[in-house]
């Protein structure tokens, strides 16, 4: 790449996450300048879910990596035409080509939109089906703002679309699938909190800045630009604890002796599958809520907030922090690494299956390093880098002497 493009793009990227702060920062001012209260807060929050869905579908239609879900039973008919067609329409030079093979996806953005149109008129705008007192009133002195701000929420996600997806290929790299998926878990969130608005508290003005707080550390997490990677968790990478990929399919295992032989440590891998739950992609948005909840419920909306967190937190500690845990256990806790003479093998002892293989002389760099568990558990983690992706064999212990002997057989292959 050029110095000159390089700039450019670099220019155009500052642009974008300036746009995205400026985007989420907006509610601050409808709060201060406005008065806005949870009502209007909640409002402007699920104008924002309307056009995610809409800017969601718009890339889901030119994702260029193949769809990933199987359509079963009658729908594998109802849309072989468009599933089994190969290649693609290109409107206008400068964007890539719509892809037929992506047009069954108008039907979960259907279904996603036919909720967010019956949330507005049962719980956010005043209508004669509105279920609840305090819903918003369309009136022309206070949806000014309103429309502004939308508005300018807008353009965030058209430039986005525009310098990230397009300009920086990111379709070439995300399936519609994984663009759904993004898009479910925005519109389930974010429907929370605009339920959440509707709480009747005695401050509703600090119900309106937790809601943003909420907001806010939920768009930096998950949904900033250039984040399309469905299993990417800032925490979880600083900490240590995200897995090495495994593919599920079946890789025959290879014949022979191991030269060299290391198990998993026992103590470290239940640990850091206790921490990898604990900070998942759910759980670290609720964390958050819990902290400005409990604000909320000293304030006056104990009635209210309580009982959402007790709820929610018995829902997540009886279904999904065990499942978590599950993923982590059966990712790690019998795993083994087997150093043959021209490869080395992830292996799972329970399954008795190869997860993944890697020839020796593909090996990069290895490297040693002493992460959060590592320190407390004297375990240590091998970072194994080639010229396609990261291998992280992790919770071995300190005493093994693997990462030598996977240099010593990489270099006598090489040689």
């Amino acid at each position: 790449m050029s110095i000159d493009k390089y700039l450019f793009d670099h220019k155009r990227l500052v642009s974008v996450y300036l746009i995205f702060c400026i985007a989420n920062l907006l509610p601050v001012v409808g709060i201060v300048y406005f008065d806005w209260t949870s009502v209007e807060l909640g409002t402007f929050y699920w104008v924002e879910i309307g056009l995610v869905l809409v800017f969601s579908l718009v890339k889901s239609l030119f994702s260029k990596k193949v769809f990933e879900f199987q359509f079963r039973g009658q729908l594998t008919i109802r849309f072989e035409g468009y599933t089994n067609k190969r290649g693609g329409i290109r409107l206008t030079d400068g964007f890539p080509p719509l892809y037929p093979r992506n047009l069954p996806n108008l039907l979960p953005y259907l279904m996603l939109g036919l909720g967010w149109g019956m949330i507005g008129l049962l719980i956010v705008i005043e209508s004669q089906f509105s279920i609840l007192e305090n819903a918003y009133t369309l009136q022309i002195g206070t949806v000014g703002p309103l429309l502004v701000f939308a508005t300018i929420v807008s353009y965030r996600h058209l430039v986005e679309v525009r310098d990230v997806f397009f300009g920086k290929n990111q379709y070439e790299e995300c399936s519609a699938g994984m663009l759904n998926r993004q898009a479910i878990e925005y519109f389930v969130i974010i429907g929370f909190l605009v339920f959440l608005s509707r709480a009747e508290v005695a401050d509703p003005e600090a119900l309106a800045w937790g809601l943003f707080g909420l907001k806010v550390g939920y768009e930096l997490l998950r949904y900033r630009p250039e984040q399309l990677h469905w299993g990417d968790n800032i925490v979880q990478e600083g900490l240590g604890l995200s897995p090495t990929y495994s593919d599920p399919d079946w890789i025959s295992g290879p014949c022979g002796v191991p030269l060299d032989e290391v198990h998993t440590n026992q103590r470290s891998t239940i640990v850091s599958a206790l921490l990898f739950a604990a900070v998942s992609d759910l759980l670290i948005p609720y964390w958050i809520f819990i902290f400005f909840a409990t604000v909320l419920a000293l304030g006056g909306g104990a009635n209210v907030v309580i009982p959402f967190i007790v709820l929610i937190t018995v829902s997540i500690g009886v279904t999904f922090y065990p499942l978590k845990v599950g993923e982590y256990l059966l990712s790690y806790r019998w795993m083994s690494y087997r150093l043959y003479e021209d490869e080395l093998v992830g292996y799972d002892r329970v399954l008795k299956r190869a997860q993944w293989r890697i020839d020796l002389d593909k090996i990069r760099s290895i490297s040693v390093e002493e992460r959060y568990v590592d320190s407390k558990y004297d375990t240590q983690t091998i970072v194994i880098e080639t010229n396609k992706e990261s291998i992280i064999l992790a919770h071995l212990p300190s005493r093994s002497q693997l990462h030598n002997s996977i240099r010593d057989a990489r270099d006598q292959k090489t040689a």
